[in-house]
C-alpha cells in the first residue's frame, strides 16, 4: 500500500539560524541596534532583521509564522480548563443535534448534567433545540377525547328530541315530526358531522402548510451548524498534518493525471481521486474517524472505516477539496482568501456507474450549488474561517473553476497558488 509523502525536515543555513536567533532570543552578538537588544519588542526586532537581512529576513519570518513557532502572548492561567470546557460543549452539542448518536434528549441531560442544561438553554434561545418526540399514547388519548365528545353530543340530541316530542300539536306537527325524522335513532345529523370533519381537516391542512416551511428551515439551519462544525474539525486535522509534513494532505501526484475517478485503486503508482488525499487524515490518526469528512445534508455519505483509502463512489463525496495535482503543494500561511474545502462542486456529476465524474455543461459556473435546501455552500478558508456564501466567488476567484478554463476532462489543475479549484 502506498504511503503518504513525508517531506524531510530542512536544515537551517548559518545565516537563517542567525536570523532565527535574532528574532526569538537576540544576544548582544546579533548585530541588532539598541542598548538592550533583549528588551526590544518583537516588532522592533522584526523591523531590524528585515533592514539588516532584507528578503531573506522576510522569508524566515513568514516561515516561522507558517509552522506556528512565532512568539505569542503568554496563555491565560485557565487556558487548559477553557479548552477542556470547549471540547465538552462540542460533545454535548453533537449529542443534542445528531439524531444518529443513539441518545435521547433525556439521556443526554442525564449524562452531561449542568453542561447539557446550559447548552440546551442556548439552543432553545436560538431556536435550534430539537422538539421532543410525541407521547406514545397520544393517538389513544386523542381517540378517547373524540369518543367522549361524540357521546355528549348524542345526549344533547336526545334531550332535544324529548323536548320536541312534548310540544303541543298546535305548534305544528310538521316541524316536530321533521325534526324527529332528522334526529331519529339517537344519531347526530349527518350534515352536521360532515361539516365538523371538513372543518377539522381544513384546519389541519392550513396548520401543516404554515408549520412545514418553518420546520424545514429550522432543520436546514441545524444541518448547516453541524456542517460548519465538521469543517472546523477538518481544519484542525489539516493544520496538524501541515505542521508535520509542511504541506496539505496529499500523496505523490502526477500533474495531468485524472482526479475525478473516486474510489478507484491506484493505477501505475498514480492516485486518480482528489478526495482520496483527504483520507490521509483519518488513516494517519489526525482524525478519529471519517464522520467529519461527510456533510449531514448528504444522504449518500456512508459510514466508512478510518483505514479506508477513499469514498466508495462519487455520490458519497460531500466536500470538494483544493485540487492537489500541482507541481508544488500549497503551504498554509503563505496565501490568504484561498478555500480548502466546500460543499461539493456542482460542475461535476456522477457517471452512470457512480464511480467517476463528468463535466456538467448545463450548470452555470457563476451559480452556486444547492445544499442545505438553499442555494449556496459552506466554505472552509485556508485561515480557518468557515462561512456560508450564496456565490462561488471568494476574493474575486470562483472556487469551483480553474482560471481560464471552460471545459473540463478531469485533468485540469490550478493555474497558480492563489487559484482555488475545489474538486471531488
Amino acid at each position: 500500500m502506498d504511503r503518504p509523502h513525508k517531506p524531510q525536515l530542512k536544515t537551517l543555513s548559518p545565516q537563517d539560524a542567525e536570523i532565527v536567533d535574532a528574532l526569538l532570543d537576540p544576544p548582544e552578538t546579533t548585530g541588532l541596534t539598541g542598548s538592550d537588544t533583549a528588551a526590544l519588542s518583537l516588532d522592533q526586532r522584526s523591523e531590524q532583521v528585515v533592514e539588516k537581512y532584507g528578503e531573506r529576513g522576510r522569508r524566515v519570518i513568514a516561515w516561522l509564522q507558517s509552522i506556528g513557532h512565532w512568539p505569542s502572548e503568554e496563555p491565560a492561567d485557565n487556558l487548559d480548563q477553557r479548552v477542556t470546557d470547549s471540547l465538552a460543549n462540542t460533545t454535548v452539542l453533537d449529542a443534542l443535534l445528531d439524531s444518529g448518536s443513539g441518545m435521547s434528549h433525556e439521556q443526554v441531560m442525564a449524562t452531561f448534567g449542568d453542561k447539557a442544561t446550559r447548552v440546551s438553554h442556548l439552543l432553545d434561545m436560538i431556536g435550534y433545540l430539537p422538539a421532543d418526540a410525541p407521547a406514545d399514547d397520544l393517538v389513544q388519548r386523542t381517540i378517547a377525547r373524540i369518543e367522549n365528545a361524540t357521546a355528549r353530543e348524542r345526549e344533547i340530541v336526545g334531550v332535544i328530541q324529548h323536548v320536541e316530542a312534548q310540544r303541543p300539536a298546535a305548534t305544528g306537527t310538521g316541524s316536530a315530526s321533521s325534526a324527529a325524522v332528522a334526529m331519529s335513532h339517537g344519531d347526530t345529523p349527518i350534515a352536521f358531522r360532515w361539516r365538523e370533519l371538513i372543518a377539522v381537516a381544513a384546519m389541519l391542512l392550513i396548520g401543516f402548510s404554515l408549520l412545514f416551511p418553518v420546520m424545514n428551515r429550522t432543520r436546514s439551519d441545524a444541518m448547516r451548524v453541524r456542517c460548519a462544525s465538521h469543517l472546523g474539525a477538518s481544519y484542525m486535522a489539516i493544520g496538524s498534518y501541515h505542521a508535520d509534513h509542511d504541506s496539505l494532505p496529499r500523496y505523490d501526484v502526477q500533474v495531468g493525471a485524472k482526479w475525478w475517478n473516486v474510489g478507484q485503486p491506484v493505477r501505475n503508482g498514480v492516485v486518480e481521486s482528489n478526495s482520496a488525499h483527504l483520507f490521509l487524515l483519518p488513516r494517519n490518526q489526525y482524525l478519529a474517524n471519517t464522520k467529519n469528512l461527510g456533510c449531514p445534508s448528504n444522504p449518500d455519505a456512508p459510514k466508512v472505516a478510518a483505514t479506508a483509502f477513499d469514498w466508495p463512489n462519487a455520490r458519497a463525496v460531500s466536500y470538494s477539496y483544493q485540487n492537489q495535482y500541482t507541481h508544488q503543494p500549497i503551504q498554509m500561511g503563505l496565501v490568504n482568501d484561498v478555500a480548502l474545502l466546500a460543499d461539493k462542486n456542482p460542475l461535476f456529476t456522477p457517471t452512470a456507474d457512480g464511480f467517476s465524474l463528468m463535466f456538467n455543461e448545463k450548470h452555470d459556473a457563476s451559480k452556486s450549488g444547492h445544499r442545505h435546501n438553499n442555494p449556496g455552500q459552506m466554505v472552509l478558508l485556508i485561515d480557518g474561517r468557515v462561512q456560508w456564501t450564496q456565490t462561488p466567488m471568494i476574493g474575486g476567484d470562483n472556487i469551483y473553476t480553474a482560471q481560464g478554463i471552460e471545459n473540463y476532462t478531469g485533468t485540469e489543475s490550478p493555474t497558480n497558488l492563489r487559484d482555488t479549484f475545489l474538486v471531488p
